[in-house]
This record gives structure tokens, C-alpha cells and sequence, in this order.
């Protein structure tokens, strides 16, 4: 709860920096806390979502949180270009700062309803509890069912991969 919440607040703030510093070294700065503050955003929304949810949607929120991600990062531009700076006329400068108001009132809201556990926090009820604690993990399939305890499962590795394939697997 704290991480996430500082590290939302952080991100916001070194925002406002970018926007508000003049000069290579000072924006370098910003731009690094930005990324300092950033990195840890994935990994405590995947510990949150491990906590949080039963072992059957947990896949479906993680995909929902990355697709999100790539859908902000996507109509950042048309926001700040299109909206803020073309049709309201705003600098670049105040453009930022608008963008940083949701991400302050994000980091307020983490605190104020996020809890490390689903036990520690008063809206949740006990049949939630239960239903996030006790989900039993997937039923193994045929081919993993062979594994010995303590063992990898591994797959054979392809000795010929195309080209496309080997592009899109990458990146």
C-alpha cells in the first residue's frame, strides 16, 4: 500500500518537474526519478493482484493492467497534442501539470482504499476473504501430469523458428 501510493505520488511529482525545470541536467534528474518512481509500478500491481484476487482471474487482470498501460501510453499524445496544447491552447508546461492532478488524486486514493491483504481491509467482507484465500490452483493437465515433484517442466526447444515469429516473440 505504501509503495504503490508513494510510488504513484512520486511519478506525479517528478511530472511537474519535467514540466517546471529549464536546463539538461534538471530535466535528466526529473526524468530519472519518473523512472525510478515508475519501475516498481508492475511488479507491486502483480503482488496486489496475487493478493487481491482468486487464482482463476488473476491472468484477466493482469492482461486488463498492461492493456491499459499501452491504451494511456497511446492516447497520451492526443491528449496533450490534440486536447491541451492545440484546441485549449496550452504550453507543453501546463499541459503536464494538468496530466499530473489524476495521478495526485490516484495516489490518494490508493491509500485511502488499498490494504496489503483483503483481511486488513474493513470493506471486505468474509465470503470475499474465503473466496480470494481458498481458490484451488488449476487442475494439472495430461501432458504436466507426469512431472516428478521438484522437477521443471520443460518443453522441447524449436531447432526452427520463422523469422515473423522469432519478431514478434521478442518485442
Amino acid at each position: 500500500r505504501i509503495v504503490l501510493t508513494v510510488s504513484v505520488f512520486v511519478w506525479s511529482l517528478t511530472t511537474v518537474g519535467v514540466a517546471w525545470t529549464s536546463g539538461f541536467w534538471n530535466i535528466f534528474a526529473a526524468r530519472a526519478g519518473f523512472g525510478l518512481a515508475q519501475a516498481g509500478a508492475y511488479p507491486i500491481i502483480s503482488k496486489i493482484t496475487r493478493v487481491w484476487f482468486p487464482l482463476a482471474t488473476r491472468t484477466t487482470v493482469q492482461g486488463v493492467v498492461t492493456a491499459m498501460g499501452r491504451v494511456g501510453a497511446a492516447f497520451a499524445p492526443l491528449i496533450i497534442a490534440s486536447l491541451l496544447m492545440g484546441l485549449l491552447d496550452m504550453s507543453w508546461q501546463t499541459s503536464l501539470l494538468i496530466l499530473t492532478l489524476p495521478g495526485f488524486g490516484l495516489a490518494v486514493a490508493v491509500w485511502i482504499c488499498l490494504r496489503n491483504r483483503p483481511a486488513e481491509h474493513p470493506w471486505v467482507n468474509s465470503t470475499e476473504r474465503e473466496m480470494i484465500a481458498d481458490t484451488p490452483p488449476p487442475a494439472l493437465s495430461q501432458d504436466q501430469s507426469a512431472i516428478r515433484e521438484g522437477e521443471p517442466p520443460l518443453r522441447p526447444v524449436p531447432t526452427k523458428v520463422p523469422f515473423l515469429q522469432l519478431g514478434w516473440a521478442s518485442g
